[in-house]
């Protein structure tokens, strides 16, 4: 496909829905939503189109990532763009009329009814013109009882009143009196028109339904529409029609079996092949020929995610997790996500969490920092922090190398998880000086003989008080809340200096008000 379409008019790439052919006797609209592919426009600013390609290809990965609207085979023939129905207009002028005749014709499944039977003048002589109805000269009794069922009560009468037939009766006791006279007395009633359809009928509607797919054939060919985009039409097409219509559709459809099958792979198995192709460390193109498997396609979509979001440290989980969650795109709008997350990739930026969507039933990446509020473990209806996530979805330590470089050592202190505290955290005192530590264990005690005095006194809450400040900054009480508070995620520092100042002042502000 040539990329260049996406261009605007301002030289850069966006988000651009496929065109709808513009001399052709059917259409067909591309309306699928574009959301998410203006938010990798957004991210990533594409400048070639190759870089363009990858997005697009990510968003739009499968048969069903497409929306189409199709012009049905009853839009065709009431719209006759381009002349589609030729000679044959009359097809459009009665249409409604004709479906009596050739029942099921809007929807691709004719069935003829060949029986005479009683037609319009005006019908009767279009048809007969265009050689595909044939008139019956002999009438019987049922041909003008027909012809007279069409008439009201009070019309029948005054057919009859000029004739002495008894007015007095029921209109099927009247029609009976009526054709009567006229077997007896021929040229009494108007002569009706009766007609039946002959086998060409049937054989030019039939034809005109092949028309019908030839036209979407050369529409869907005059311009280079991904695979994915065809098959969508093809699909649409059969979706709204049966019989002839449908079964040619299904054998364009055909075409397109690779895509199918790729969308009939089971999660598990699509997961289990994927985790094995990764771990075979193969690589593929990035284009998703006829003979590529979709576990090939979805390894190569993971490849284009990953040099997409940039270097960085990627996070595979042990087994992955579904979650749901509200993310708010760079435009500000919010959508509800089912998400499978496979892996977390921890760039300078931000944080990517990598999976399969099963909104867009692609794969997509998310920034951690647009998602909103809690994330929901489905498997188990769990809310948790987004800021918990590496903890809760049980990664793999990441592998270091025997001599790793200083920019190593940065990057993996940066992206360690909760449940893997670094150095400073397992001990949260180390970097206070010995000053503070000093100062903790001279006004710890202070604190803690001020509360005696405040026993004394029978002043309880401040002594209270007193005593907890002065027990939460002597150093080892203080490690131990530190720790305590770490792990829970509460507090990533929680220093004497800190518990000093606020135990302080709270002390302070407390006491004032007792003592008021």
């Amino acid at each position: 496909m040539d990329y260049s379409y996406f261009i605007n008019s301002s030289d850069k790439f966006s988000a651009k829905k496929l065109p709808s052919p513009k001399s052709s006797c059917v259409k067909f609209k591309d309306v699928s939503d574009l959301d998410d592919l203006r938010e990798d426009i957004r991210d990533y600013k594409p400048t070639t189109s190759d870089e363009y390609q990858e997005l697009y290809e990510n968003c739009f990965d499968s048969i069903y990532s497409y929306d189409v609207e199709v012009d049905t085979f009853e839009d065709a023939i009431l719209a006759n763009r381009q002349k589609f129905l030729g000679a044959n207009t009359w097809i459009k002028k009665y249409w409604h009329d004709l479906l009596e005749i050739a029942e099921g014709f809007d929807t691709g499944d004719i069935e003829i009814d060949d029986d005479w039977q009683v037609t319009d003048d005006a019908l009767a002589k279009v048809l007969l013109k265009a050689g595909v109805a044939e008139q019956k000269v002999d009438l019987e009794y049922d041909d003008w009882s027909n012809s007279l069922q069409g008439n009201k009560l009070a019309e029948l009468k005054e057919i009859a009143k000029p004739l002495g037939i008894k007015l007095s009766q029921r209109k099927d006791a009247l029609i009976h009196d009526l054709v009567t006279y006229e077997e007896n007395t021929p040229g009494t009633l108007p002569l009706p028109t009766v007609i039946r359809a002959l086998p060409q009928l049937e054989k030019t509607l039939l034809e005109l339904q092949k028309s019908y797919i030839n036209e979407f054939s050369t529409a869907l060919d005059n311009f280079e529409y991904p695979r994915a985009f065809k098959a969508a039409v093809w699909s649409e097409i059969s979706a709204e029609h049966v019989g002839l219509i449908q079964t040619l559709a299904d054998e364009k459809l055909s075409e397109f079996d690779d895509l199918k099958e790729a969308e009939n792979i089971t999660e598990q198995e699509s997961l289990e092949a994927e985790l094995l192709i990764k771990d075979m460390g193969i690589t593929f193109e990035v284009s998703m020929s006829p003979n590529t498997t979709y576990q090939e396609h979805s390894k190569s979509v993971d490849k284009i995610i990953d040099q997409r979001i940039g270097d960085g440290v990627i996070r595979k989980l042990n087994k992955s997790t579904v979650i749901i969650f509200d993310y708010k795109d760079s435009k500000g709008k919010v959508s509800n996500r089912e998400f499978r997350l496979d892996k977390i990739n921890e760039t300078d930026d931000c944080t990517y969490l990598q999976g399969f969507c099963y909104m867009r039933n692609a794969a997509r990446h998310f920034r951690l920092d647009r998602v909103q509020g809690q994330i929901i473990i489905k498997e188990t209806g769990e809310l948790i922090n987004k800021n918990n996530i590496f903890e809760l979805t049980g990664l793999k330590t990441p592998k270091t190398k025997a001599e790793p470089s200083k920019l190593d050592n940065q990057i993996t202190k940066k992206i360690q998880p909760l449940n893997t505290p670094t150095t400073e955290q397992n001990n949260p005192i180390k970097g206070n000086s010995i000053v503070w530590k000093i100062a903790g264990w001279i006004f710890g005690l202070l604190f803690l003989l001020s509360s005696l005095g405040g026993i004394l006194k029978g002043e309880w809450l401040t002594a209270i008080i007193v005593a907890m400040a002065g027990a939460s900054i002597i150093p080892p009480i203080n490690n131990a809340l530190a720790k305590k508070l770490n792990e829970k995620g509460v507090i990533q520092s929680f220093t004497i200096a800190k518990s000093f100042g606020g135990w302080l002042a709270l002390s302070i502000i407390a006491s004032f008000f007792i003592e008021k």
